[in-house]
């Protein structure tokens, strides 16, 4: 269904911009993706994607949860990469 988030006016679900997010595929010749969410409405708002995409990415792909970068050190990107930075 939609990307959900709690409204405290209404006291109610509401519908929010959101996306589906896909895991797993093959690279190369025979290439495919995968056809079915691993994740299926999660809203759009940075306090919620991020999160959810950390613990994706440590639970699938083996990322190491890292301080988060400083404010303005590259944002998503920057983020994204220290959870597979190896050290």
């Amino acid at each position: 269904g939609p990307a959900k988030k709690f409204d405290p006016e209404s006291g109610k679900n509401k519908a929010v911009p959101g996306c589906n997010i896909f895991l797993g595929g093959t690279i190369g010749e025979n290439a495919h993706l995968s056809l079915e969410p691993a994740v299926k409405g999660v809203p759009l708002e940075h306090d919620i994607l991020v999160p959810k995409l950390e613990e994706l990415i440590i639970e699938h792909f083996g990322g190491t949860p890292r301080p988060a970068p400083s404010a303005g050190a590259g944002g998503l990107l920057a983020k994204v990469k220290a959870l597979f930075r190896r050290d």
